[in-house]
């Protein structure tokens, strides 16, 4: 079964996506690029704000893949409180000291999610790697959400396999990546554990406006039910 993430960015949008029953409520500035992230005192009043009744996750931001440049802003987002740490692999993260600060993170419970690139993505020789680290999940996503959706730029049957591999591997898996109503009703067949939504949750589909409530409301009837995916998410214990 798939659930529904809705990205955020204020307390005003929480609201909305909680009013929705949204399964993940994902915290992200839209205005600074693919994982803008939010700044620290408002990813706090977020959390504070939504209490627990959902998973909360977070970006760190648009960063280098490198461990001692990753590690602090991870432990930042951590002491904030939220649930689920996203981190986008913008160039390799497979290598020793960053398989090390992984690994040391998830020892220490820090509950970390890798998201991949539609425009970098060749195959899923390194999911082994990340899973051994101790990451939870993995997400495929768009880079440039100006250059279409997800399903313009991978193949249903590579975005197929790719959710395979990661459940194989006993890892969470999403996709996103300027996905709306229709997607949603054909993703739902490739069972990944989660969709991602920001722009075609928003006035005009852009990413940048306010939420549109009613089209949320759209998405959320085509995707499983909360009571169903946080149970298989195992999020919450």
């Amino acid at each position: 079964m798939t659930g529904m993430l809705a990205s955020v960015c204020n307390v005003k949008e929480a609201q909305q996506v909680l009013d929705v029953g949204v399964d993940i409520i994902d915290l992200k500035n839209p205005l600074d690029g693919a994982l803008g992230a939010l700044d620290n005192e408002l990813v706090k009043e977020i959390v504070a704000f939504i209490n627990g009744v959902k998973p909360v996750s977070a970006t760190i931001g648009n960063l280098p893949c490198k461990a001692e440049i990753l590690e602090p802003e991870i432990r930042k987002m951590a002491l904030a409180g939220v649930d689920i740490i996203k981190i986008g692999v913008f160039d390799k993260i497979d290598g020793e000291p960053e398989l090390e600060m992984l690994s040391r993170l998830s020892q220490e419970g820090i509950r970390i999610v890798l998201v991949i690139f539609a425009e970098h993505y060749l195959d899923n020789r390194h999911l082994d790697n990340y899973a051994k680290a101790g990451v939870i999940g993995v997400m495929l996503d768009t880079l440039h959400k100006e250059n279409g959706s997800l399903v313009e730029k991978l193949e249903y049957s590579t975005l197929s396999e790719f959710v395979k591999d990661g459940k194989r591997l006993k890892m969470i898996v999403g996709l996103a990546g300027s996905l709306n109503e229709t997607h949603a009703l054909d993703l739902v067949e490739i069972d990944a554990d989660y969709l991602g939504f920001r722009g075609g949750l928003c006035k005009h589909g852009n990413r940048s406006n306010v939420l549109d409530t009613e089209m949320a409301f759209k998405i959320r009837s085509k995707i499983a039910t909360d009571s169903v995916k946080r149970t298989n998410l195992g999020i919450l214990a």
